[in-house]
C-alpha cells in the first residue's frame, strides 16, 4: 500500500501514514470487516440508571453480570465510587457502559 498524506472519504477510505482505515460498508460483507473492543468502548451518562436499565430489558437488551473481583453488579447496576454503572453489548459485540455520576 502507498503512502499517502490526505484523506479520502468519497471511496470510503482514508489513508495517513501509511495505515489504511475502512469507513462504512464496501462490497464485501459487514462480517468480514467485523472487529470488536475487547473493553468498554464508550459510557453514555444517564440521569437515572435503574430507569434506563430497567426500560432496555423491556426492549431484550442484555446486561453483563460481574460477580468476581472488585467490580460486582446487583440488577445489572455496580457502584464504582461515587459513581454506578451498567454495561452491555452492542449487535457487533462491544461493551458498551451506562453511567449515573454521583
Amino acid at each position: 500500500m502507498a503512502t499517502r498524506s490526505g484523506s479520502r472519504f468519497c471511496g470510503r477510505t482514508r489513508r495517513r501514514y501509511g495505515l489504511a482505515a475502512e469507513a462504512g460498508q464496501s462490497s464485501q460483507s459487514s462480517a468480514e470487516h467485523r472487529a470488536t473492543a475487547d473493553h468498554t468502548l464508550a459510557h453514555f451518562e444517564v440521569a437515572d440508571i435503574e430507569t434506563v436499565v430497567g426500560e432496555l430489558e423491556k426492549r431484550e437488551v442484555k446486561f453483563i453480570d460481574y460477580a468476581d473481583g472488585p467490580l460486582q453488579t446487583t440488577g445489572h447496576i455496580a457502584q464504582i465510587g461515587p459513581a454506578r454503572g451498567a454495561w452491555l453489548r452492542d449487535p457487533d459485540g462491544n461493551v458498551l457502559g451506562l453511567r449515573q455520576a454521583p
